[in-house]
């Protein structure tokens, strides 16, 4: 699976980053890790929850890049959630460019910056 995050189909891509965010694995960990040092900004968004939990400062300038030209409506809120003032002010700036009014996410807490450092 960590291979398929580097084809050329960007669904491929995608479906293959968004499930190697959810396994806890250090191949795995390792692949999304490469991606974000060379700006793969699909797999960066599609594995945004990984980024998030693993709560390094330095993925901060490329998960914004990842959210303006990959977000959408989850990952703003994801963004909102997490804890971190950067990403919560870049899902605002993406939810006003992008028409979204409902952006405001549920009182509780599901996802933290760097809850698993």
């Amino acid at each position: 699976m960590a291979t398929a995050i580097k084809s050329g189909n960007r669904a491929v891509q995608w479906r293959s980053a968004a499930a190697l965010a959810k396994i806890r694995d250090p191949q795995a960990e390792q692949a999304l890790l490469l991606s974000l040092e060379q700006g793969k900004l699909t797999v960066v968004a599609a594995a945004y929850l990984f980024f998030i939990r693993l709560g390094d400062g330095s993925s901060i300038p490329v998960l914004i890049q990842a959210l303006n030209e990959h977000g959408d409506w989850e990952m703003a809120r994801g963004f909102i959630l997490c804890g971190n003032s950067q990403l919560e002010d870049a899902a605002r700036d993406w939810a006003k460019r992008n028409k979204v009014d409902d952006i405001e996410p549920p009182a509780e807490q599901l996802l933290v910056w760097g809850s698993e450092k």
